[in-house]
C-alpha cells in the first residue's frame, strides 16, 4: 500500500488513483504532490473541478471531508485480484520457474493422464527425489499403462 503525505496521509491508493485520473482528464498533467498539499485543488491550480467530474461534488465532498471512504468503494468497489497460479508451486518441484509448464504440454497434446504423468516427471526438478527415482516412477507408470492397453476392461 503506498502511503501518501501531506493531506492524502491515510487515504486509500484507490481514492487517490482516482482523484489523479480526474486531474488528467481535466487537463493537467498527473501530480499527487498538488494533492498532498492541498486535496481541494481545483483544475486552475492544477487539480480539476469537483463539481464537474462524473460523480460530482456531493460525491467528493463525503469521500475526502469525512473520509467516507464506504461511499467511494460503493460506487467503485475494490478489485480482487485473481491469483496466478503460474507464479508459484505447491511442493518442491520448480515448475513455475519455467516459460512452458507441464500442463501447457498437456493441454496442447491432448495428454491422457498416463502421458501426462510421464512428462510432468521429465520435466519436474524436485529436490526431494532423486533423477533415478523420477526414471522408476516413469518406468511404473508405463508399466501400468502398458497392462492397461494389453487388458482393456
Amino acid at each position: 500500500m503506498k502511503e501518501y503525505k501531506g493531506y492524502l496521509k491515510g487515504f486509500p491508493e484507490e481514492v487517490v488513483k482516482k482523484m489523479l485520473e480526474r486531474q488528467v482528464e481535466a487537463g493537467n498533467k498527473e501530480d499527487v504532490t498538488m494533492f498532498e498539499e492541498d486535496r481541494y485543488r481545483s483544475t486552475m491550480q492544477n487539480g480539476f473541478t469537483w463539481i464537474d467530474t462524473v460523480e460530482g461534488i456531493e460525491f467528493w465532498n463525503k469521500v475526502l471531508d469525512g473520509g467516507n471512504w464506504n461511499t467511494f468503494f460503493e460506487r467503485y468497489p475494490k478489485e480482487t485480484k485473481k491469483e496466478d497460479v503460474r507464479s508459484h508451486n505447491i511442493g518442491s518441484s520448480d515448475y513455475s520457474k519455467h516459460k512452458i509448464q507441464p500442463w501447457d504440454i498437456w493441454l496442447e497434446y491432448d495428454l491422457n493422464p498416463f502421458d501426462a504423468d510421464i512428462v510432468k516427471r521429465v520435466l519436474r526438478n524436485k529436490k526431494t527425489d532423486t533423477r533415478k527415482l523420477d526414471y522408476e516412477k516413469i518406468i511404473h507408470v508405463c508399466q501400468e499403462r502398458i497392462r492397461q492397453i494389453d487388458n482393456p476392461s
